[in-house]
């Protein structure tokens, strides 16, 4: 996660983003996605709730996406993973895409990219460029 994602995720929290961020936050499917992290907060039970760090991350991470994003940014789903993580999955035309946040910095993090018409891959470096890399390939 960069200092740039990170600060672009607190202005949006905030409602201080920049104009060149509007557009991306007026997204609804981006706005959607957003909101359904942030929803994850709200569990009933503290152990079904996403880490404050895999919560962080996933909204750096979505932000960072954004900002690469040559086309709409598509409505993904959003669900607490093993380790108090965050995993969040587009299904798309041509394939699914997959981000996995563990719940902590020292665990595995991840991009599941499986497409229709070729080999599945992970992508164990993952960032908001190649997030938003493996999401445009599977748009079609």
């Amino acid at each position: 996660m960069d200092e740039h994602a990170a600060s672009a995720a607190d202005n949006y929290s905030t409602g201080s983003s920049s104009t060149a961020f509007q557009d991306i936050f007026e997204s609804s499917e981006f706005f959607t996605t957003i909101n359904r992290v942030k929803a994850l907060e709200e569990e009933e039970f503290q152990e079904d709730r996403p880490s404050p760090f895999a919560l962080e991350t996933a909204m750096c991470v979505l932000t960072r996406a954004a900002q690469f994003m040559t086309r709409e940014f598509p409505r993904g789903s959003a669900s607490v993973g093993a380790g108090q993580g965050v995993r969040l999955t587009w299904r798309l035309p041509m394939g699914e895409i997959r981000l996995i946040v563990d719940g902590a910095k020292a665990s595995k993090s991840y991009i599941y990219a499986e497409p229709r018409n070729a080999d599945s891959y992970i992508e164990n470096t993952f960032s908001g460029d190649k997030l938003a890399g493996a999401i445009l390939n599977l748009l079609g």
